[in-house]
């Protein structure tokens, strides 16, 4: 009776299936149109026409599982928007165009976000220093994350404190949202 009992259960229990959990990319074109966009930095203006907004967000669904071993690094983004360049065409005859293809100009980091340029980079460290929050601290790294948010990571240089300011903003406007202390 006791081994039916486990025979049982181990059968139901192989009857779960576990989901893949799905990468942050799935929704692309929906948080990539969100986000404060870089200066004069455009995008396909289909991925707003409502007629082709449950178009866009499947594509990103299906794009999302053809990249899904592909690593994250510079390159990935570039990928994804060709796997999803791809289905548009093949799939709904629709001709897009990425963001790269329409700012040539701008370097996109692994997620669509655009990389953090010198004079952001500049901007940003002047108005921390000017609004008080950096004292005694170095800049270790600046970087911008999928959803636009910036963060700039700092090392006190008496404490050996590191801090993780969180900013909103683009180009020259800046706005302090909150700071992360890392003990050492």
């Amino acid at each position: 009776m006791i081994r039916l009992f486990i025979v049982i259960s181990l059968l139901w229990l192989a009857t779960f299936t576990y989901a893949i959990q799905p990468d942050p990319i799935y929704r692309e074109t929906e948080v990539r149109n969100e986000r404060p966009r870089a200066v004069n930095e455009k995008f396909d203006l289909q991925e707003v026409n409502p007629r082709f907004k449950k178009i866009f967000s499947d594509v990103d669904k299906k794009a999302e599982r053809r990249v899904g071993n592909v690593k994250r690094n510079v390159d990935f983004i570039h990928r994804f928007w060709d796997e999803k360049k791809s289905i548009l065409h093949e799939q709904y005859d629709i001709q897009w165009q990425s963001p790269a293809d329409l700012n040539p100009a701008i370097d996109y980091g692994d997620y669509g976000q655009p990389m953090i340029t010198d004079n952001e980079r500049e901007s940003i460290s002047y108005y921390i220093k000017a609004e008080g929050y950096m004292g005694n601290e170095s800049v270790l790294r600046v970087w911008r994350m999928f959803d636009g948010t910036v963060y700039v990571s700092t090392k006190d240089n008496m404490s050996e404190r590191i801090r993780h300011y969180q900013l909103a903003g683009i180009g020259d406007q800046w706005k302090f949202v909150n700071v992360h202390f890392v003990e050492p």
